[in-house]
This record gives C-alpha cells, sequence and structure tokens, in this order.
C-alpha cells in the first residue's frame, strides 16, 4: 500500500519541538563535520587552500548547522525545504568550480529529488528538481559564455575527485533506496496492523458494521449480522438497508443515509430491522461518512454504519412505561377512594357531632347523671378531631388529583393571625405551652387565599403544641423579606432526628425513632402545608435537632405566584444544633 503525498505549506504550524536532534538533523551536523574533515584533507593533498575552498566549505557547514537548529525547533517542514535548496545549491558551485556541465559532480543533482523523495511530500520533491535543473543550467550557460572560474581540484587529482564523486553518488542513492524502502515497509506493517485491528473489531464485536456506496447498497458488513438479523453477511452484500428494515420506517433510514452520503454530516436514528425469522429487532443506526476512494468519480460520500440491538432496552422501557401507567391510575384511583370514603365519613360524623352537641348543652332536659355529660363532650371531641382527619386526607387528595382550587385576594394578615391564636390558645392551655405572636406594624400586605393560609398556619401551631412539653413556648413571627412575607413558627419542644428530616413534607410520613411520640396523627399536617405553600408560589424550610426545638418558615411572594420563579426543591431540610 502506498501513503498518498501530504499537503504542506511553505511554513506550517508545527508541532512542539522534539526532545533531542532527530536522525535527519544528526545527519546534517555528520555532513557539517564531514565538509570539515574534507577540508583539511584537500589542504594536505593540495598543498593550500584558496579562497573559494574555505567559502564553499564554510556556507556548507554554517547552512548544515542551521538545518539541525531549524529542525531541533520544530519547524521540520522548513528544515527539510532549505536543505534540498542548499544541496542544489551546493552541487551547482562544485560543478562550477570542477569543469561545469562537464564536472564528476555533475550526476548529484539526480539526488536532489531521490532525496527529498523520502520525506514523501511532493511539494518538496518538486522544488529540489527545480532548484537542480536551474544549478545544472546555470552551469551550462555560464560554460556557454565563457564565465566559469578556474578549477579548483589540480589536474593530478581530477581522476581521483571524479571517482570519489561517482561512488559518492551511488552510495549516497543507494542510502536514499534503502530509506524509501524501509519507509514503504513501515507503511505497510502499519497499514497491516490496522487492518487486522479492524478485522478484529469487525468480527468480534456485537454490535453490526457496515460499509455502503453512496447510493447505500451494502458493500461489506461483519459476522454480527448473523447475530443480529440471522443473516450472514454474504447475505448482505449488495443489498440495499431498506430491504431489511420494517418499511414504516424505510423514510427515517433513507434520510439518515443522504445525510450522510449527500451532505457529508453524521447521523442517527432509531430502526426496526426485520429478522429472518420475521421478529422486528429495535435497533440504533449511527452512520457517518467517509471520502470517496480515488478514480471512482465524486458520487457522494461513502458510508459507515454502526447498528446496534436495542431490543433488550426498548423492553425496559416498555415496562418502565407501564409500570408508571400502574402507579398513576393506582395514585388516581387512591385519590377518589380517599375523596368518595372522605365524603361518605363526613356526612354520619357531622350527625354525631350535631347530636353530641345537643346532648351536650341537654336541650330536650337533663341527662340525669353527670357522667353522660361528659361523654357527651368526649363524643363531640372525638368526632371533631375524625372530621378534621378526614378533611385532611380530602384535601391532599384533592391536591394529588389537581382539584384543590385557591381563590387569591389581598389578607388581613393581623385579622389571621389574631383568629388563629385565638382559636390555638385552648389546646395551648391545656397543653401548659405559652403561646406568643409578633405582627410588625405596619404589617406586610400578602395576597392568598385566605382558607388555605389559615389551614397553613393552624397545622403548624397544632403541631408544635402538640410536641412542645408543659412549660415550653411556641412563638409565630411575621416579617417583610426579599420582597415577600415570612411566617416563622418556633418551639422549644422535643425537635426532630436528622433522619427525619428528610422525609418530613411526605404524604402519610411521620418522625419517629429515638424519641417517643406521645399524639397521634396521619402525617398529612407537614405534607399539606407544603404542598399548599408550594401552591403559593413560596418555600418552606424547616430546621431542628432533637431536644432543641424546631423551626419552620414559610416565605411567600407577596402578589402570589406568578411573580415566585418556579423552582425545585422547595422544602429545604437542615439540622444543626440550637442552643
Amino acid at each position: 500500500m502506498t501513503r498518498p503525498f501530504a499537503r504542506h505549506t511553505l511554513l506550517p504550524a508545527e508541532d512542539l519541538p522534539p526532545k533531542g536532534f532527530a536522525a535527519f538533523a544528526k545527519g546534517h551536523l555528520a555532513a557539517a563535520l564531514a565538509t570539515l574533515i574534507a577540508l583539511v584533507l584537500f589542504g594536505v593533498f593540495a598543498g593550500a587552500v584558496r579562497v573559494p575552498e574555505w567559502t564553499i566549505a564554510s556556507g556548507t557547514i554554517l547552512a548544515a548547522i542551521t538545518i539541525a537548529l531549524i529542525d531541533r525547533s520544530g519547524r521540520r517542514t522548513l528544515a527539510r525545504i532549505i536543505s534540498a535548496l542548499s544541496f542544489a545549491l551546493l552541487i551547482s558551485v562544485l560543478a562550477a568550480f570542477t569543469g561545469g556541465i562537464e564536472s564528476p559532480f555533475l550526476v548529484w543533482f539526480a539526488l536532489a529529488p531521490i532525496n527529498a523523495a523520502l520525506e514523501r511530500d511532493r511539494l518538496q520533491i518538486i522544488l529540489a528538481a527545480l532548484a537542480a535543473a536551474a544549478g545544472a543550467g546555470a552551469n551550462m550557460w555560464l560554460g556557454a559564455e565563457a564565465l566559469l572560474p578556474l578549477p579548483a581540484v589540480p589536474e593530478a587529482y581530477a581522476g581521483l575527485v571524479a571517482a570519489l564523486s561517482a561512488f559518492g553518488a551511488i552510495a549516497c542513492a543507494t542510502l536514499s533506496a534503502f530509506g524509501i524502502e524501509a519507509a514503504e515497509r513501515r507503511q505497510t506493517r502499519r497499514a497491516e496492523e490496522g487492518e487486522a485491528r479492524f478485522r478484529v473489531l469487525a468480527e468480534e464485536g456485537v454490535d453490526l458494521i457496515t460499509r455502503h456506496d453512496p447510493d447505500g447498497t451494502i458493500n461489506f458488513a461483519s459476522p454480527a449480522s448473523l447475530t443480529l438479523l440471522g443473516r450472514p453477511p454474504r447475505d448482505l452484500v449488495n443489498l440495499s438497508p431498506l430491504a431489511l428494515v420494517h418499511p414504516a420506517d424505510n423514510a427515517r433510514l433513507r434520510q439518515a443515509l443522504e445525510r450522510a452520503s449527500q451532505h457529508g454530516e453524521a447521523a442517527s436514528v432509531d430502526l426496526r430491522f426485520m429478522h429472518a425469522n420475521g421478529e422486528a429487532v429495535y435497533t440504533e443506526l449511527r452512520c457517518r461518512p467517509i471520502a470517496p476512494e480515488k478514480g471512482q468519480g465524486w458520487r457522494g460520500f461513502g458510508v459507515i454504519a454502526v447498528t446496534r440491538d436495542m431490543t433488550e432496552r426498548r423492553r425496559h422501557e416498555v415496562e418502565l412505561t407501564q409500570a408508571r401507567d400502574s402507579a398513576e391510575a393506582a395514585n388516581r384511583a387512591k385519590s377518589r377512594f380517599l375523596a368518595n370514603m372522605s365524603h361518605e365519613l363526613r356526612t354520619p360524623l357531622n350527625a354525631i357531632i350535631g347530636f353530641s352537641d345537643v346532648m351536650r348543652a341537654e336541650m330536650f332536659g337533663a341527662l340525669g347523671n353527670a357522667r353522660y355529660r361528659e361523654y357527651a363532650g368526649l363524643i363531640h371531641d372525638s368526632g371533631q378531631h375524625l372530621l378534621d382527619l378526614i378533611a385532611d386526607v380530602l384535601d391532599m387528595s384533592k391536591i394529588e388529583a389537581g382539584k384543590y382550587e385557591l381563590a387569591f385576594a389581598a389578607v388581613d394578615l393581623p385579622g389571621l393571625i389574631g383568629q388563629v391564636m385565638e382559636t390555638m390558645r385552648l389546646a395551648a392551655e391545656r397543653a401548659g405551652v405559652r403561646l406568643s405572636a409578633d405582627v410588625p406594624d405596619p404589617c406586610p400586605k400578602l395576597k392568598a387565599d385566605r382558607r388555605a393560609l389559615r389551614q397553613i398556619l393552624l397545622n403548624l401551631l397544632s403541631n408544635a403544641v402538640k410536641f412542645t412539653p408543659r412549660g415550653g413556648e411556641v412563638g409565630l413571627t411575621l416579617r417583610s423579606a426579599d420582597g415577600g412575607v415570612s411566617l416563622v413558627i418556633h418551639d422549644s419542644g422535643i425537635g426532630i432526628a436528622p433522619a427525619d428530616l428528610a422525609r418530613l413534607g411526605r404524604p402519610f410520613e411521620q418522625a419517629s425513632g429515638a424519641y417517643e411520640r406521645k399524639e397521634s396523627g396521619t402525617g398529612l399536617g407537614l405534607a399539606l402545608v407544603k404542598s399548599l405553600t408550594e401552591m403559593h408560589g413560596g418555600t418552606m424550610k424547616i430546621e431542628s435537632a432533637l431536644g432543641h426545638g424546631t423551626r419552620v418558615e414559610l416565605s411567600f411572594p407577596v402578589e402570589g405566584p406568578a411573580m415566585r420563579e418556579a423552582s425545585a426543591g422547595n422544602v429545604v431540610a437542615i439540622s444543626r444544633k440550637r442552643a
């Protein structure tokens, strides 16, 4: 295999300079040393060295050292061009001082393009040939015009110089031939190694590799075709790939191949190839263009395609889709069930609460025994508690189903907070917890759903009172913050373990672990708070540590959710120890 000639500019941007002197540079340094030795020997045999000999030798030595330094700096192409031109100039000068067109050194002109061929660069060969032709022409013209200088070699040594020139030319030509042959051998070996590596990849790879003509016809197929399609490679050669895919995928395959062959762009497409047994094989085909072979004319780019079996991945995707659909269906069924159950339970509970109120108030006469009045109160409280839990379940179901609607309006925050604090005061007194509120004057404005905001505050304050020991305190603070409103509910209660913080805010999740809960619940309180806060465009942040209380901060945009950019992770749980 013959490597095509490289294309270079006169001054290319080369790679980083090589370490030390390469063989090319060492050869020129050796040439400089040989020239110096030749000059000394010439002086010994000739008896004296004249100005022309000194000039030629000095120029040769200086040029050789300069070329070696340029090559070492990394400008390899420039060094080789200067070397070819310097070689032709040196032969021209030697020929001029040894007889012109009849000089024994004239044969060296033929070696200039041969030496340049070692670099496998067409530009260098052309420049060397032109320089040699110019040198030979200059000697012919100088001889015709009788302008040649006197011969620098004494007549007694003319035969010896001619013999040395001939033998030197033969030796140089032999070395050049060996260099060209070695370069060809290295190139052939690299090509064979590359072909062997490609063959291993093509034959042992699980992906199908195909090569296509510009019109899409397959001219090579790897053995993986037998595994992927149940067809040996020979059955695919000279076949259009359109005959191998599902008819519905023909248009997409044609577009991908045309994009690669006509526009020179890589393309990728998902296809269904038809197995020899008639089954569809889901695959991903990636194709890219390759340069057309020389001598075939331009018909478009050739195409290399790699086809990978995606049947297993497709099966997993289908399973995941089915699982997701099943989960969504189950969630919808759960929401419908909870909503229906909540409605069904609220009717008898309202009757229980109403009749227990009548009994507790003794509207139709005395009950007689004081225990009956106590039991009527317990029935009322239990029914009300159960009704509140059912209301939470119903609200959560509406939120998950996207049916919970908010009515935004300007909220009187001091009035709302006063009502909530008054509602919670009796429960706080029973629990022995001090309840306080810090509301600034003037109070920041907020556009929100009053009912939802009241439910948020009641849930948080109820949790705080529930999990704060007797003698503790629960507080509510209202502040303006970052163009919005910040509501902070803090307590001196039992706190929350770090492992539980990340779970809070999910439906039916409750804190548990290193401390014992004395109160029951459904785990919907914080989930409702989180969901309702997000529906307002707000965020919820919980800070807590076991034994050091809990702090819940809610941030709302003053103009509702339209003023707050949607962001992920609206709940941030931070565990820290507070003094």
